[in-house]
């Protein structure tokens, strides 16, 4: 191991307890498993988290020591998003999901003291099974809204208000959504909000946002929530303002940002500086003690990666510092041909309130010299949420198994002086391509002359790179009776395949030789043959009855793009209209009508492309051509 690596293990031991990015300070884990859906409140200072779906474990954090305590399982036993509230210094829960299935939920209630550690068993909520429900208490009372049933049992918008008094529920008023579950619910100064959440798997999340008053039982609209609709966030209340942290959607994405709530301005904002650390936000839980907010476990989506970290964000002065974070610690550049160039970004953040300083950059370990990074990021200046984007190149110049380097990187972040990037790739020998072609030649047979004779042939890559198709013609002296469709894709990837069109179009009654020469990359087939060949016969007696020879003389000029047509004047009476078309039958001219004893007729040439066309007379109700040719 060099001097480097030593070194640098010794800092990543150093670095690895540091207070995170944007503040969040990384405390000691949860106590009970890796799980979401937790209940979680405060209390005299001490907060408490539990359950989960399979989970009935309750735990006691104390902010003093940085520890959790095991408290008394759950009354009732598992549940996952069950709803709860704290009312006089006593914890409200109820509901949930015991097994995270959706199956079969829970409706009975429990009240838990922090005195005595014991759970008492109340009423059951009279509303049925439920999970997912929005709570929060206020006035002595707790309330609960919305929520699921379970399998069949739907989505609801019903709210309850709870009296501990004499542990009675009632039914007040519906929430004014068509359902709505994991939304949020909290109180700040006496005032209570509800928002965000969803209706059901598969529908957009809601971005609505409501005051309820608790004296008359009304929701008041209040302004949209203005980041991503979400469901699953967290709620707090700090000095007067909410916060919504975290949350997921559609159960693909989570969030990791943070939007304040003034509820004397109604406004919300970003809060870039209180992003969160990490990925785990769906179905996370909070709390809030003192002038600390508190928030933990969750699962990443779509993976379904659960966790047990907890953090805390301190809502106290501090002095306006640096901080680095770095998006990735590890680039893997995977298998690469010799001499192939690959790149890959790391993001360097400032996530502090001071400009942040690059001291150092520096690449160390490239033993191949198969890693670079430019030389110019020394002395750099990151201002306050900015990035700077370090491009780093994986060019293998031999063949190995293991590339391997680090990137050092030393500025005045005062959470992380210096940050370290692993390097990792490997090689293989290069590769080539390899064409095949499904044919050696096509024979057209025989073809009338007013028709077009049409084949196919396939051109495969059945190397392991990219084959190139430099060129395709037709040479020959025949050439301009036989053509083809030009492919819009000249490259094709090793295992694919072209398919080009061919067309044989005589005008004589005699054999036609051609061949189609394709030029590529393939260096044992640089250039291939395909020959062509066909034969020109007379169209059948009801169409040579009709010679236009007789009828029409054509004289192309293409060195002023016109087409000049003599008519017969015996029989000028029978020609009603002609036009130009091309060999597929395609019309390219507007048509001109025959009239009078007018004998000489014009067509004009310039938009069309050197080739083989049709005069196309109609007589009698039909259509008869003959051919002519544009080379210029």
């Amino acid at each position: 191991m060099s001097y480097y690596k030593l070194y640098l293990a010794a800092i990543i031991c150093m670095i690895s307890f540091t207070i995170n990015a944007n503040s969040w300070e990384r405390i000691a884990d949860y106590g009970g498993p890796a799980t979401d859906g937790c209940i979680s409140f405060e209390i005299d200072g001490f907060g408490y988290v539990g359950g989960g779906p399979k989970e009935k474990n309750f735990w006691r954090y104390d902010p003093s020591k940085n520890t959790w305590e095991k408290m008394p399982d759950i009354g009732g036993g598992e549940r996952g998003w069950a709803f709860h509230f704290v009312i006089d210094g006593i914890a409200y829960v109820g509901g949930g999901d015991p097994t995270g299935t959706s199956g079969t939920l829970k409706k009975d209630f429990w009240k838990f003291d922090p005195t005595t550690k014991k759970w008492t068993q109340l009423r059951d909520f009279p509303g049925g099974p439920r999970d997912a429900c929005f709570n929060f208490s206020i006035n002595g009372k707790g309330y609960i809204g919305g929520g699921f049933s379970g399998a069949g049992g739907g989505v609801h918008k019903d709210v309850w208000e709870y009296n501990p008094k004499n542990d009675s529920w009632t039914y007040i008023t519906d929430y004014p959504e068509e359902g709505i579950l994991f939304s949020n619910a909290i109180v700040v100064d006496g005032r209570v909000f509800v928002g965000l959440g969803n209706l059901t798997f598969g529908v957009a999340e809601y971005i609505t946002w409501y005051e309820f008053n608790p004296s008359t039982y009304q929701f008041t609209p209040k302004r949209s929530f203005t980041g991503a609709a979400r469901q699953t966030a967290v709620a707090y209340t700090m000095k007067g303002k909410v916060y919504i942290v975290g949350g997921q959607s559609q159960y693909t994405n989570t969030y990791t940002d943070c939007y304040e709530y003034d509820p004397k301005t109604n406004n919300w904002k970003l809060m870039t500086g209180l992003n969160l650390p990490y990925k785990n936000t769906a179905w996370s839980c909070g709390f809030t003690i003192g002038e600390d907010i508190f928030f933990g476990t969750g699962v990443t989506l779509p993976d379904f990666q659960f966790s047990r970290n907890f953090y805390k964000y301190s809502f106290g002065e501090k002095p306006k510092e640096p901080k680095l974070t770095v998006d990735q610690y590890v680039l893997d550049f995977g298998t690469k041909k010799v001499n192939e160039t690959a790149k890959q970004t790391v993001q360097l953040y400032n996530t502090g309130e001071a400009p942040l300083v690059i001291d150092l950059i520096k690449l160390v370990d490239d033993d191949y010299m198969a890693f670079s990074i430019p030389d110019s990021y020394e002395g750099v200046t990151i201002q306050p949420n900015g990035v700077l984007d370090l491009e780093v190149t994986f060019n293998p110049k031999i063949i190995a198994e293991d590339f391997y380097a680090m990137i050092i990187i030393e500025s005045n972040a005062t959470n992380a002086a210096t940050e370290l990037v692993e390097l990792f790739g490997q090689s293989e020998a290069a590769g080539s391509p390899s064409m095949t072609l499904s044919v050696q030649s096509i024979d057209y047979g025989k073809v009338e002359l007013t028709e077009n004779g049409t084949s196919q042939f396939t051109i495969s890559n059945i190397g392991d790179a990219d084959l190139i198709i430099k060129s395709i013609g037709i040479e020959g002296e025949d050439n301009p009776y036989f053509g083809f469709t030009h492919p819009t894709n000249t490259t094709i990837q090793p295992g694919e395949n072209l398919i080009v069109q061919t067309t044989f179009a005589p005008t004589e009654t005699r054999v036609y030789n051609a061949s189609i020469i394709i030029e590529t990359n393939d260096t044992e087939h640089e250039m291939v043959e395909i020959q062509l060949t066909g034969e020109g016969v007379s169209t059948p007696n009801s169409v040579r009855d009709f010679d236009l020879r007789d009828y029409v003389a054509l004289f192309p000029n293409p060195a002023i793009s016109q087409l000049n047509i003599n008519l017969n004047n015996l029989h000028i009476g029978q020609i009603e209209k002609m036009h130009i078309s091309d060999l597929n039958g395609i019309v390219l001219t507007e048509s001109i009508s025959v009239k009078g004893d007018k004998l000489e007729y014009t067509f004009n040439l310039s938009g069309l492309a050197n080739g083989i066309y049709f005069l196309v007379c109609e007589i009698g109700g039909q259509r008869y051509s003959t051919k002519f040719s544009i080379v210029r």
